[in-house]
């Protein structure tokens, strides 16, 4: 069976946020062959950009943690949210937003359109 792989995208603010969803997703693991990814793999010495760029291009699904800080941050917003969208569009990654504090996702053009997670839109 082939392995799944999840990037997750999140502000560095969000960190314990991020944490938790991986613990979520390592109980998936368990019954499911998949292989979480986040900048925290990142070993020393490595190009970190790429390391980042080759994780979307590997990933199915790409799990975006929404939050003020997540909108703006310039890395994401410049660098990886272009790449997932292209992707995305090129039916290659599916994007699964989940709203872990409350902001005004709504304004932000290419998120209004995906469906937001908890359904009720409602802050984690």
């Amino acid at each position: 069976m082939k392995k799944h792989s999840i990037f997750i995208s999140y502000s560095h603010k969000d960190e314990s946020w991020k944490k938790l969803i991986v613990k979520h997703l390592n109980v998936l693991n368990l019954n499911c062959d998949i292989e979480v990814w986040d900048d925290r793999r990142i070993v020393a010495g490595s190009k970190w950009k790429n390391e980042i760029l080759d994780a979307i291009n590997k990933a199915a699904i790409a799990i975006l943690l929404i939050s003020a800080d997540f909108l703006t941050s310039k890395f994401i917003n410049d660098v990886e949210v272009p790449i997932i969208l292209k992707r995305e569009e090129e039916g290659l990654i599916r994007i699964v937003p989940i709203l872990i504090r409350d902001c005004s996702y709504e304004n932000i053009e290419w998120l209004s359109n995906i469906q937001m997670r908890p359904k009720d839109a409602k802050p984690l």
